[in-house]
Protein backbone atom coordinates (compact mmCIF):
# COMPACT_ATOMS: atom_id res chain seq x y z
CA UNK A 1 0.00 0.00 0.00
CA UNK A 2 1.53 3.53 -1.18
CA UNK A 3 0.61 5.05 2.77
CA UNK A 4 2.94 2.23 4.04
CA UNK A 5 5.75 3.07 1.83
CA UNK A 6 8.81 5.16 3.26
CA UNK A 7 8.77 7.42 -0.05
CA UNK A 8 5.37 8.69 1.11
CA UNK A 9 6.14 8.64 5.04
CA UNK A 10 9.43 10.65 4.56
CA UNK A 11 7.72 13.16 2.13
CA UNK A 12 4.95 13.88 5.07
CA UNK A 13 7.44 13.95 7.89
CA UNK A 14 9.42 16.84 5.54
CA UNK A 15 6.15 18.49 4.38
CA UNK A 16 4.56 18.62 8.42
CA UNK A 17 8.28 20.18 9.45
CA UNK A 18 7.82 22.42 6.84
CA UNK A 19 4.13 23.16 7.65
CA UNK A 20 4.61 23.98 11.43
CA UNK A 21 7.63 25.67 11.15
CA UNK A 22 5.92 28.20 8.57
CA UNK A 23 2.79 28.81 10.55
CA UNK A 24 4.81 29.85 13.71
CA UNK A 25 6.65 32.04 11.36
CA UNK A 26 3.51 33.56 10.29
CA UNK A 27 1.92 33.63 13.75
CA UNK A 28 4.88 35.54 14.99
CA UNK A 29 4.72 37.70 12.20
CA UNK A 30 1.03 38.42 12.32
CA UNK A 31 1.27 39.30 16.21
CA UNK A 32 4.55 41.64 15.77
CA UNK A 33 2.30 43.44 12.24
CA UNK A 34 -0.56 43.15 14.41
CA UNK A 35 0.89 45.00 17.49
CA UNK A 36 2.36 47.83 15.35
CA UNK A 37 -0.56 48.35 13.30
CA UNK A 38 -2.99 48.65 16.56
CA UNK A 39 -0.08 50.75 18.54
CA UNK A 40 -0.08 53.18 15.31
CA UNK A 41 -4.10 53.28 15.67
CA UNK A 42 -3.64 53.97 19.62
CA UNK A 43 -0.74 56.96 18.57
CA UNK A 44 -3.04 58.18 16.26
CA UNK A 45 -6.29 58.13 18.38
CA UNK A 46 -4.57 59.73 21.68
CA UNK A 47 -2.83 62.39 18.53
CA UNK A 48 -6.71 63.58 18.04
CA UNK A 49 -7.83 63.61 21.37
CA UNK A 50 -5.34 65.45 22.38
CA UNK A 51 -5.26 68.17 19.79
CA UNK A 52 -9.42 68.82 20.74
CA UNK A 53 -8.70 68.98 23.85
CA UNK A 54 -6.05 71.91 23.29
CA UNK A 55 -8.77 73.31 20.93
CA UNK A 56 -11.14 73.41 24.00
CA UNK A 57 -8.71 74.76 26.66
CA UNK A 58 -7.65 77.55 24.59
CA UNK A 59 -11.79 78.87 22.89
CA UNK A 60 -13.83 76.26 25.31
CA UNK A 61 -17.10 74.72 23.20
CA UNK A 62 -16.93 77.36 20.54
CA UNK A 63 -13.50 76.62 19.56
CA UNK A 64 -14.06 73.31 19.26
CA UNK A 65 -16.95 73.27 17.72
CA UNK A 66 -15.51 75.60 14.89
CA UNK A 67 -12.36 72.98 14.64
CA UNK A 68 -15.06 70.03 14.08
CA UNK A 69 -16.76 71.90 11.23
CA UNK A 70 -13.43 72.49 9.53
CA UNK A 71 -12.67 69.21 9.30
CA UNK A 72 -15.92 68.46 8.10
CA UNK A 73 -15.74 70.64 5.00
CA UNK A 74 -12.08 69.65 3.97
CA UNK A 75 -12.76 65.87 4.43
CA UNK A 76 -8.60 65.73 4.77
CA UNK A 77 -8.51 64.15 8.37
CA UNK A 78 -9.54 60.39 9.00
CA UNK A 79 -13.61 59.54 9.99
CA UNK A 80 -13.69 60.07 13.59
CA UNK A 81 -16.33 59.51 16.35
CA UNK A 82 -16.22 63.01 18.66
CA UNK A 83 -18.65 62.79 21.73
CA UNK A 84 -18.78 65.50 24.56
CA UNK A 85 -20.74 64.96 27.55
CA UNK A 86 -21.65 66.48 30.97
CA UNK A 87 -20.27 64.29 33.98
CA UNK A 88 -23.76 62.90 34.65
CA UNK A 89 -23.50 60.95 31.38
CA UNK A 90 -26.46 63.72 29.29
CA UNK A 91 -24.30 64.14 25.44
CA UNK A 92 -23.67 67.38 24.48
CA UNK A 93 -22.16 66.73 21.14
CA UNK A 94 -21.98 63.72 19.52
CA UNK A 95 -20.55 63.49 15.69
CA UNK A 96 -19.46 60.65 13.35
CA UNK A 97 -20.14 59.11 9.82
CA UNK A 98 -23.71 57.79 9.28
CA UNK A 99 -22.00 54.52 8.40
CA UNK A 100 -21.19 54.14 12.17
CA UNK A 101 -24.95 54.09 13.42
CA UNK A 102 -24.83 50.71 13.38
CA UNK A 103 -22.42 50.95 16.45
CA UNK A 104 -24.05 50.06 20.10
CA UNK A 105 -23.54 54.40 20.69
CA UNK A 106 -25.44 54.00 23.89
CA UNK A 107 -22.73 52.24 25.56
CA UNK A 108 -20.41 55.47 25.55
CA UNK A 109 -22.28 56.98 28.55
CA UNK A 110 -21.13 53.92 30.80
CA UNK A 111 -17.60 54.73 29.84
CA UNK A 112 -16.05 55.24 32.90
CA UNK A 113 -12.61 55.28 32.87
CA UNK A 114 -11.05 58.13 31.12
CA UNK A 115 -7.28 58.42 30.26
CA UNK A 116 -4.93 58.23 27.30
CA UNK A 117 -4.03 54.73 27.79
CA UNK A 118 -7.93 53.70 28.16
CA UNK A 119 -8.98 52.61 24.76
CA UNK A 120 -11.94 50.64 24.31
CA UNK A 121 -13.71 48.82 21.55
CA UNK A 122 -17.25 48.52 20.08
CA UNK A 123 -18.22 45.88 17.82
CA UNK A 124 -21.31 45.59 15.68
CA UNK A 125 -23.33 43.06 13.89
CA UNK A 126 -22.64 42.88 10.33
CA UNK A 127 -19.42 44.93 10.81
CA UNK A 128 -16.02 43.36 9.68
CA UNK A 129 -14.06 46.26 11.78
CA UNK A 130 -14.25 47.83 14.95
CA UNK A 131 -14.34 50.77 16.93
CA UNK A 132 -11.93 51.89 18.88
CA UNK A 133 -12.83 54.67 21.51
CA UNK A 134 -10.50 56.68 24.21
CA UNK A 135 -12.21 59.38 26.51
CA UNK A 136 -10.26 62.59 28.40
CA UNK A 137 -11.67 65.13 31.20
CA UNK A 138 -12.24 68.62 29.63
CA UNK A 139 -12.40 70.74 32.95
CA UNK A 140 -14.63 69.92 35.67
CA UNK A 141 -17.86 69.49 34.00
CA UNK A 142 -17.66 68.15 30.18
CA UNK A 143 -15.86 64.35 29.23
CA UNK A 144 -14.52 64.45 25.56
CA UNK A 145 -14.89 60.58 23.72
CA UNK A 146 -12.87 60.33 20.51
CA UNK A 147 -13.38 56.97 18.24
CA UNK A 148 -11.28 55.86 15.15
CA UNK A 149 -12.27 52.94 12.99
CA UNK A 150 -10.22 49.61 12.88
CA UNK A 151 -11.06 49.02 9.46
CA UNK A 152 -8.10 49.52 7.41
CA UNK A 153 -5.91 47.22 10.28
CA UNK A 154 -8.51 44.99 10.21
CA UNK A 155 -8.59 44.64 6.42
CA UNK A 156 -4.70 44.35 5.90
CA UNK A 157 -4.57 41.65 8.70
CA UNK A 158 -7.56 39.70 6.93
CA UNK A 159 -5.17 39.83 3.74
CA UNK A 160 -2.14 38.56 5.44
CA UNK A 161 -4.56 35.76 6.65
CA UNK A 162 -5.51 34.98 3.48
CA UNK A 163 -1.88 35.01 1.93
CA UNK A 164 -0.62 33.15 4.46
CA UNK A 165 -3.05 30.18 3.83
CA UNK A 166 -2.72 30.40 0.06
CA UNK A 167 1.12 30.09 0.38
CA UNK A 168 0.64 26.70 2.81
CA UNK A 169 -1.12 25.30 0.78
CA UNK A 170 0.46 26.13 -2.69
CA UNK A 171 3.70 25.40 -1.25
CA UNK A 172 2.29 21.95 0.62
CA UNK A 173 0.76 21.13 -2.69
CA UNK A 174 4.24 21.90 -4.67
CA UNK A 175 6.43 20.35 -1.97
CA UNK A 176 4.44 17.21 -1.66
CA UNK A 177 4.78 16.39 -5.31
CA UNK A 178 8.24 17.33 -5.41
CA UNK A 179 8.98 15.21 -2.26
CA UNK A 180 7.38 12.02 -3.76
CA UNK A 181 9.50 12.59 -6.87
CA UNK A 182 13.16 13.42 -4.73
CA UNK A 183 12.30 10.71 -2.38
CA UNK A 184 11.64 7.76 -5.24
CA UNK A 185 15.08 9.21 -7.35
CA UNK A 186 17.10 9.19 -3.46
CA UNK A 187 15.39 5.95 -2.82
CA UNK A 188 15.65 4.20 -5.98
CA UNK A 189 19.15 2.25 -4.73
CA UNK A 190 16.55 0.97 -1.92
CA UNK A 191 14.39 -0.59 -4.38
CA UNK A 192 16.96 -2.05 -6.12
CA UNK A 193 18.54 -3.64 -3.09
CA UNK A 194 14.97 -4.97 -2.44
CA UNK A 195 14.33 -6.27 -5.89
CA UNK A 196 17.76 -8.56 -5.53
CA UNK A 197 16.74 -9.93 -2.28
CA UNK A 198 13.55 -10.72 -3.71
CA UNK A 199 15.02 -12.19 -6.76
CA UNK A 200 17.49 -14.11 -4.49
CA UNK A 201 15.03 -15.43 -2.16
CA UNK A 202 12.99 -16.49 -4.87
CA UNK A 203 15.92 -17.91 -7.10
CA UNK A 204 18.28 -18.82 -4.52
CA UNK A 205 21.16 -17.30 -7.06
CA UNK A 206 23.54 -15.05 -5.17
CA UNK A 207 25.73 -14.34 -8.17
CA UNK A 208 23.45 -10.95 -9.02
CA UNK A 209 25.00 -7.60 -7.88
CA UNK A 210 23.57 -4.36 -7.59
CA UNK A 211 25.41 -1.59 -9.70
CA UNK A 212 26.63 1.69 -7.65
CA UNK A 213 25.57 5.03 -8.65
CA UNK A 214 28.70 6.35 -7.70
CA UNK A 215 27.39 9.17 -5.48
CA UNK A 216 29.54 8.61 -2.18
CA UNK A 217 26.39 8.80 0.11
CA UNK A 218 25.35 5.94 2.66
CA UNK A 219 23.51 3.94 0.08
CA UNK A 220 26.55 3.49 -2.26
CA UNK A 221 28.49 2.38 0.96
CA UNK A 222 25.50 -0.02 1.42
CA UNK A 223 25.03 -1.15 -1.47
CA UNK A 224 29.06 -2.30 -1.65
CA UNK A 225 28.93 -3.94 1.49
CA UNK A 226 25.77 -6.08 0.31
CA UNK A 227 27.66 -6.85 -3.09
CA UNK A 228 30.63 -8.01 -0.72
CA UNK A 229 28.36 -10.27 1.46
CA UNK A 230 26.86 -11.70 -1.65
CA UNK A 231 30.26 -12.23 -2.99
CA UNK A 232 31.33 -14.03 0.43
CA UNK A 233 28.72 -15.90 0.30
CA UNK A 234 28.89 -16.97 -3.45
CA UNK A 235 32.07 -17.89 -2.34
CA UNK A 236 31.46 -19.98 0.32
CA UNK A 237 29.03 -21.88 -1.37
CA UNK A 238 31.01 -22.79 -4.34
CA UNK A 239 33.53 -23.96 -1.80
CA UNK A 240 31.33 -25.77 0.15
CA UNK A 241 29.69 -27.76 -3.06
CA UNK A 242 33.63 -28.04 -4.55
CA UNK A 243 34.12 -29.78 -1.23
CA UNK A 244 31.25 -31.95 -1.18
CA UNK A 245 31.94 -32.73 -5.00
CA UNK A 246 35.77 -33.68 -3.90
CA UNK A 247 34.48 -35.63 -0.54
CA UNK A 248 31.91 -37.58 -2.58
CA UNK A 249 34.28 -38.32 -5.17
CA UNK A 250 37.31 -39.15 -2.75
CA UNK A 251 35.12 -41.76 -0.51
CA UNK A 252 33.84 -43.11 -3.20
CA UNK A 253 36.79 -45.06 -3.55
CA UNK A 254 37.44 -46.27 0.02
CA UNK A 255 33.74 -47.15 0.79
CA UNK A 256 33.99 -48.86 -2.73
CA UNK A 257 36.96 -51.03 -1.52
CA UNK A 258 35.37 -51.67 1.66
CA UNK A 259 32.38 -53.01 0.08
CA UNK A 260 34.41 -55.16 -2.05
CA UNK A 261 36.44 -56.41 0.63
CA UNK A 262 33.29 -57.23 2.44
CA UNK A 263 31.81 -59.47 -0.49
CA UNK A 264 34.62 -61.21 -1.22
CA UNK A 265 34.77 -62.36 2.49
CA UNK A 266 30.92 -63.18 2.78
CA UNK A 267 31.14 -65.20 -1.06
CA UNK A 268 33.27 -67.35 -0.22
CA UNK A 269 33.83 -70.35 2.70
CA UNK A 270 33.85 -69.73 6.23
CA UNK A 271 37.39 -69.25 6.94
CA UNK A 272 38.49 -67.06 10.48
CA UNK A 273 42.04 -65.85 8.36
CA UNK A 274 39.98 -64.45 5.46
CA UNK A 275 37.47 -62.62 7.70
CA UNK A 276 40.21 -61.46 9.76
CA UNK A 277 42.04 -60.21 6.80
CA UNK A 278 38.63 -58.32 5.12
CA UNK A 279 38.64 -56.39 8.99
CA UNK A 280 41.83 -55.55 8.63
CA UNK A 281 41.42 -53.73 5.42
CA UNK A 282 38.04 -52.55 6.34
CA UNK A 283 39.41 -50.87 9.00
CA UNK A 284 42.86 -49.27 6.99
CA UNK A 285 40.37 -48.08 4.39
CA UNK A 286 38.12 -46.63 7.48
CA UNK A 287 41.10 -44.61 8.77
CA UNK A 288 41.77 -43.27 5.75
CA UNK A 289 38.32 -42.29 5.56
CA UNK A 290 38.17 -40.28 9.03
CA UNK A 291 41.89 -39.05 8.17
CA UNK A 292 40.07 -37.32 5.03
CA UNK A 293 37.22 -35.66 7.17
CA UNK A 294 39.13 -34.87 10.06
CA UNK A 295 41.29 -33.30 7.80
CA UNK A 296 38.47 -31.18 5.74
CA UNK A 297 37.07 -30.26 9.11
CA UNK A 298 39.78 -28.76 10.81
CA UNK A 299 40.41 -26.93 7.02
CA UNK A 300 36.92 -25.59 7.22
CA UNK A 301 37.09 -24.20 10.70
CA UNK A 302 40.32 -22.37 9.95
CA UNK A 303 39.08 -20.70 6.92
CA UNK A 304 35.43 -20.01 8.70
CA UNK A 305 37.31 -18.53 11.18
CA UNK A 306 35.13 -20.26 13.66
CA UNK A 307 37.97 -20.66 16.04
CA UNK A 308 39.88 -17.81 16.00
CA UNK A 309 43.55 -17.95 16.80
CA UNK A 310 44.39 -16.83 20.06
CA UNK A 311 47.14 -14.03 20.27
CA UNK A 312 49.93 -14.32 22.66
CA UNK A 313 53.28 -13.85 22.54
CA UNK A 314 55.28 -17.18 20.40
CA UNK A 315 58.45 -17.83 20.76
CA UNK A 316 59.45 -19.04 16.76
CA UNK A 317 63.18 -20.31 17.49
CA UNK A 318 62.06 -23.25 20.51
CA UNK A 319 58.66 -23.94 18.17
CA UNK A 320 60.46 -24.74 15.07
CA UNK A 321 63.25 -26.76 16.75
CA UNK A 322 60.34 -28.65 18.70
CA UNK A 323 58.48 -29.15 14.84
CA UNK A 324 62.23 -29.99 13.46
CA UNK A 325 62.52 -32.68 16.06
CA UNK A 326 59.71 -34.15 15.78
CA UNK A 327 60.31 -34.92 12.04
CA UNK A 328 64.43 -35.78 12.31
CA UNK A 329 63.45 -39.23 13.22
CA UNK A 330 60.96 -40.00 9.81
CA UNK A 331 63.62 -38.43 7.77
CA UNK A 332 66.46 -40.31 9.22
CA UNK A 333 64.45 -43.29 7.90
CA UNK A 334 65.08 -42.69 4.49
CA UNK A 335 68.21 -40.85 5.14
CA UNK A 336 67.35 -37.63 4.98
CA UNK A 337 69.12 -34.87 6.73
CA UNK A 338 67.53 -31.92 8.05
CA UNK A 339 69.69 -28.91 8.60
CA UNK A 340 69.03 -25.73 10.08
CA UNK A 341 70.39 -23.05 13.14
CA UNK A 342 67.27 -24.51 15.19
CA UNK A 343 67.61 -28.42 15.08
CA UNK A 344 71.90 -27.67 15.55
CA UNK A 345 71.16 -25.15 18.50
CA UNK A 346 68.87 -28.29 19.70
CA UNK A 347 71.47 -31.16 19.63
CA UNK A 348 74.70 -29.42 20.53
CA UNK A 349 72.64 -27.78 24.11
CA UNK A 350 69.68 -29.55 24.38
CA UNK A 351 67.92 -26.41 25.52
CA UNK A 352 67.48 -22.68 24.80
CA UNK A 353 70.89 -21.01 27.32
CA UNK A 354 69.24 -17.73 28.44
CA UNK A 355 66.00 -15.87 26.95
CA UNK A 356 65.90 -16.44 23.29
CA UNK A 357 66.36 -13.52 21.13
CA UNK A 358 63.18 -10.91 21.18
CA UNK A 359 63.46 -10.41 17.16
CA UNK A 360 62.10 -14.23 17.22
CA UNK A 361 59.09 -13.69 18.68
CA UNK A 362 55.99 -12.90 17.09
CA UNK A 363 51.77 -12.58 18.12
CA UNK A 364 49.78 -15.66 17.47
CA UNK A 365 48.23 -18.80 18.24
CA UNK A 366 51.23 -21.38 18.59
CA UNK A 367 49.03 -24.74 18.14
CA UNK A 368 48.19 -23.43 14.36
CA UNK A 369 52.10 -21.68 14.19
CA UNK A 370 53.08 -25.29 15.14
CA UNK A 371 50.57 -27.04 12.76
CA UNK A 372 51.56 -24.92 9.43
CA UNK A 373 55.13 -25.27 10.08
CA UNK A 374 54.64 -29.39 10.18
CA UNK A 375 52.96 -28.97 7.09
CA UNK A 376 55.62 -27.59 5.13
CA UNK A 377 58.20 -30.06 6.63
CA UNK A 378 56.39 -32.98 5.89
CA UNK A 379 55.57 -31.62 2.74
CA UNK A 380 59.74 -30.97 2.49
CA UNK A 381 60.58 -34.09 3.62
CA UNK A 382 57.99 -36.62 1.46
CA UNK A 383 59.60 -35.27 -1.47
CA UNK A 384 62.76 -34.69 -1.44
CA UNK A 385 65.05 -37.83 -2.66
CA UNK A 386 66.73 -40.74 0.02
CA UNK A 387 69.98 -39.23 0.78
CA UNK A 388 68.99 -36.06 0.44
CA UNK A 389 68.34 -32.90 2.25
CA UNK A 390 66.19 -30.64 3.82
CA UNK A 391 67.34 -26.83 5.09
CA UNK A 392 64.84 -24.98 7.49
CA UNK A 393 66.10 -21.56 8.52
CA UNK A 394 64.47 -18.61 10.58
CA UNK A 395 65.61 -14.97 9.80
CA UNK A 396 64.72 -11.83 11.46
CA UNK A 397 65.95 -8.31 9.74
CA UNK A 398 67.36 -5.74 11.74
CA UNK A 399 70.43 -3.50 11.97
CA UNK A 400 71.88 -2.29 8.29
CA UNK A 401 69.56 -4.77 6.43
CA UNK A 402 66.22 -3.68 8.56
CA UNK A 403 66.67 0.14 7.61
CA UNK A 404 67.06 -1.22 3.62
CA UNK A 405 64.31 -3.33 3.69
CA UNK A 406 59.95 -3.66 3.86
CA UNK A 407 60.07 -6.54 5.92
CA UNK A 408 62.40 -5.27 9.03
CA UNK A 409 59.06 -5.78 10.99
CA UNK A 410 58.80 -9.27 10.06
CA UNK A 411 60.56 -12.78 10.49
CA UNK A 412 61.09 -15.31 7.82
CA UNK A 413 60.20 -18.83 8.00
CA UNK A 414 62.14 -20.86 5.37
CA UNK A 415 61.82 -24.22 4.09
CA UNK A 416 63.38 -25.96 1.43
CA UNK A 417 64.17 -29.45 0.01
CA UNK A 418 66.36 -31.20 -2.65
CA UNK A 419 63.22 -32.71 -4.63
CA UNK A 420 62.28 -31.94 -8.18
CA UNK A 421 60.63 -28.84 -7.46
CA UNK A 422 56.97 -27.71 -8.67
CA UNK A 423 55.95 -27.20 -12.15
CA UNK A 424 55.09 -23.46 -13.08
CA UNK A 425 51.69 -24.50 -14.36
CA UNK A 426 50.81 -25.79 -10.95
CA UNK A 427 51.67 -23.55 -8.96
CA UNK A 428 48.52 -21.48 -9.49
CA UNK A 429 46.83 -24.71 -7.96
CA UNK A 430 48.62 -25.75 -4.94
CA UNK A 431 46.90 -23.71 -2.32
CA UNK A 432 43.64 -25.45 -3.61
CA UNK A 433 41.97 -27.86 -0.97
CA UNK A 434 42.66 -31.19 -2.18
CA UNK A 435 44.94 -30.65 -5.28
CA UNK A 436 47.56 -32.61 -6.13
CA UNK A 437 50.11 -32.14 -8.57
CA UNK A 438 51.82 -35.04 -11.03
CA UNK A 439 54.83 -35.97 -8.11
CA UNK A 440 52.02 -36.83 -5.51
CA UNK A 441 50.70 -39.53 -7.42
CA UNK A 442 51.93 -42.48 -5.55
CA UNK A 443 52.99 -40.53 -2.31
CA UNK A 444 50.61 -40.59 0.87
CA UNK A 445 48.72 -37.34 1.55
CA UNK A 446 45.54 -35.99 1.08
CA UNK A 447 46.03 -32.50 -0.96
CA UNK A 448 44.86 -29.84 2.26
CA UNK A 449 47.95 -29.21 3.65
CA UNK A 450 48.97 -26.34 1.42
CA UNK A 451 45.54 -25.17 1.63
CA UNK A 452 45.77 -25.01 5.54
CA UNK A 453 49.31 -23.53 5.59
CA UNK A 454 48.00 -20.73 3.68
CA UNK A 455 44.62 -20.04 5.63
CA UNK A 456 46.99 -20.13 8.81
CA UNK A 457 48.93 -17.62 7.29
CA UNK A 458 46.27 -15.53 6.39
CA UNK A 459 44.61 -15.56 10.03
CA UNK A 460 47.97 -14.23 11.25
CA UNK A 461 48.41 -11.04 8.82
CA UNK A 462 51.69 -13.02 7.12
CA UNK A 463 52.43 -13.53 3.17
CA UNK A 464 53.79 -16.86 2.05
CA UNK A 465 55.67 -17.56 -1.08
CA UNK A 466 56.92 -20.52 -3.03
CA UNK A 467 59.83 -20.43 -5.20
CA UNK A 468 63.29 -22.47 -6.35
CA UNK A 469 65.62 -23.64 -3.58
CA UNK A 470 69.62 -23.74 -4.15
CA UNK A 471 69.38 -27.38 -3.19
CA UNK A 472 66.96 -28.05 -6.41
CA UNK A 473 64.00 -28.31 -4.74
CA UNK A 474 60.36 -26.37 -3.63
CA UNK A 475 61.25 -23.14 -1.49
CA UNK A 476 58.52 -21.89 1.22
CA UNK A 477 58.58 -18.78 2.56
CA UNK A 478 56.61 -17.69 5.20
CA UNK A 479 56.58 -14.10 6.97
CA UNK A 480 55.11 -13.20 10.34
CA UNK A 481 55.40 -9.67 11.57
CA UNK A 482 57.41 -9.58 15.33
CA UNK A 483 56.34 -8.47 18.04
Amino acid sequence: MFLKKIQFKLTMAFLIVFVMSTTVFHLLSFYSLYTSLRNDDHAALRSRLLSYWAQFQIGGMQMLHEELDLESLLGGERPALVRVSERGGRTVLLLHPAAWAAFPLDQLSGFQRYGLEQVRRLNAPGLEFGLEVAAINLGERYVLQVGLSTEGRDRLLRAFVRNFVFVVVSISGVGFFLGLVLTARYLRPLGKLNDVIAEILSTGEVSTRIERSETGDEFDTLIESFNRMLANIDGLLAGMRSTLDTVAHDLRTPVTRMRGVAEIALRGEPDIDRYREALSDCLEESESVVKLLDAIMELSEAESGLHSPSREPVELLALLGDVVDLYAFAAEERAIRIEGPVLEHHRSTGAWSGAPPTEFYVVGDSARLRQMIANLLDNAVKYSPPSGTVRVSLQAHDGEQAEQSESKNYVTIKVEDGGTGIPDEELPYIWQRLYRGREAVGRPGLGIGLSLVKTVVEAHSGQLEVGRSDLGGALFQVQLPRL
